[in-house]
């Protein structure tokens, strides 16, 4: 731009000497030069970051010396049964990103410790801390169904629940110094430990009995705690930081993540805003939204924007404060927008690698409540009531149709939840339909949503080991 203003600006001063012009020339290509070696340095430096993970990640691979050892690449079973997956959307170390082995996945689903009915707290023999779970709930990823199950688990099994909402923004500094976590509330907290209900799950009330969050609440008094949070959020629960964790030695704080294709999640979210009344642009009908996806997806490309909405919960807060005023102090314009988009989209791996997260998928949801299970059940209950109402749970919410009864207002049943993305016989599935019908926009939403589905593919490598890992101890039992 201020090359074109320069010359501009000779055109309407013809007098102008020749030395003057050569001088203007000059200016505009050292801003250019100086401009490119910028993107050339922080590209440098966000690879050199991401390198220095992954040399501490294979360093620790390499000392696990169990026979049963493979990575994402190398297991041919899942390779197999996930086609569409190439060598492109299949980070491994060799090309810079994390490594996921069996092993690990081993790790982030083994069994919770705690007795389901059973109030009194336990240690993790693994952590050295009491078991504590944290559900990130990434936008547009059934978390709403996710929320309502994980509060008819803590009654059934006698655990407590908090849900929390305007969290995605805490500061690290507030976190850090063990005090309220600001921009953050809790929506409702169920107490199972105080209360011995089984027969009447539905009618149980939740309370507010804390008008905000901090780690102190958290480490003692809640078990599973969750909602639009960031990964990391909990590394200070247990006093000073207990980010240092890893594979080996995970964070005593175990997230669960849920993850869904990225252009249905981008879908639904527009669905969402217009049912909510937030998007006044365009009609809503099936031709006007699907007119209005293709206006924003192509406006944003146009300004080399790419859509990372999973990146807002998959960065720890201090990583999104970092890349925040790394923007602002650098001044970055939209020609680095890419390598910012694949900087986050990088961490966001590492991330999921490093918390070692239980990984559900939501268009898998038999196969997530699956590895769930053995993750949050020990196999061992006060009582053979309280076992059936967990098969039932379970049963119920792994159903596939389940994560599309996705509302917040509607009552506790899954089955009888309206979905709000769902309105006026417009739905994402016939939305995506027409979509797929344009071979000229397609390449270009493709393109929009690439870093997206980078981590998303990942996250499916890293769930299907999982549930292999699930399934084969599931056998085991019988």
């Amino acid at each position: 731009m201020m090359a074109k203003q320069q010359k501009r600006v000779v055109k309407a001063a013809p007098s102008a000497s020749l030395s003057s012009r050569s001088s203007g020339m000059f200016g505009a290509k050292k801003y250019l030069l100086m401009r490119a070696m910028l993107a050339v340095l922080i590209g440098m430096t966000l690879f050199m970051q991401m390198m220095a993970w992954s040399l501490v990640a294979e360093k620790e691979q390499r000392q696990n010396t169990d026979s049963r050892k493979l990575t994402i690449i190398d297991d041919e079973r899942i390779k197999n049964q996930n086609p569409h997956l190439t060598r492109s959307f299949v980070p491994v170390a060799a090309d810079g990103l994390q490594m996921y082995t069996r092993e690990m996945a081993r790790r982030a689903i083994r069994s919770v410790p705690w007795t389901c009915g059973d109030e009194r707290v336990v240690i993790d023999t693994l952590t050295d801390f009491r078991p504590i779970f944290s559900f990130v709930h990434v936008f547009k990823t059934a978390g709403s169904t996710l929320r309502d199950f994980f509060k008819r688990y803590s009654l059934i099994c006698r655990k407590s629940w908090m849900t929390l909402i305007s969290c995605s923004e805490v500061k690290s500094s507030s976190i850090r110094a063990n005090e309220d976590w600001k921009r953050c509330r809790v929506k409702e907290v169920v107490n199972g430990r105080q209360i011995n209900i089984l027969d009447n799950v539905d009618d149980a009330k939740a309370e507010i009995p804390y008008p905000t969050v901090n780690n102190t609440v958290l480490r003692e008094s809640i078990d599973i705690y969750g909602g639009h949070i960031r990964i990391g959020s909990g590394d200070f629960i247990h006093g000073g930081s207990t980010a240092t964790g890893s594979p080996a030695q995970p964070p005593p704080v175990r997230h669960i993540v849920f993850l869904r294709d990225p252009m249905t999640r981008f879908v639904s979210g527009i669905l969402y805003e217009q049912k909510k009344g937030t998007m006044k642009e365009g009609d809503t009908d099936l031709t006007g939204t699907v007119k209005l996806i293709k206006k924003r997806v192509r406006g944003s490309r146009k300004a080399n924007e790419y859509w990372k909405k999973s990146t807002k919960y998959l960065l720890t807060p201090v990583q999104s404060e970092n890349i925040a005023n790394m923007t602002v102090a650098m001044n970055i314009g939209l020609t680095l927008e890419e390598t910012r988009a694949y900087a986050q989209a990088l961490t966001a791996i590492h991330n999921l690698v490093h918390y070692n997260v239980i990984m559900g998928m939501a268009e898998h949801m038999a196969q997530s409540m699956t590895i769930l299970r053995h993750a949050l059940l020990s196999d061992r209950f006060t009582d053979d009531d309280r076992r059936e109402y967990v098969d039932v749970l379970f049963e119920s919410y792994g159903n596939e149709r389940s994560m599309e009864k996705n509302d917040e207002r509607s009552n506790d049943r899954p089955k009888e939840k309206i979905n709000l993305s769902e309105r006026d016989g417009v739905s994402t599935a016939l939305v995506l339909g027409e979509l797929k019908k344009d071979d000229d926009f397609m390449p270009i939403f493709q393109e929009y949503v690439k870093y997206e589905q980078m981590i998303n593919d990942f996250a499916t490598e890293m769930h299907q080991m999982q549930f292999e890992e699930a399934k084969q101890k599931s056998l085991s039992k019988q």
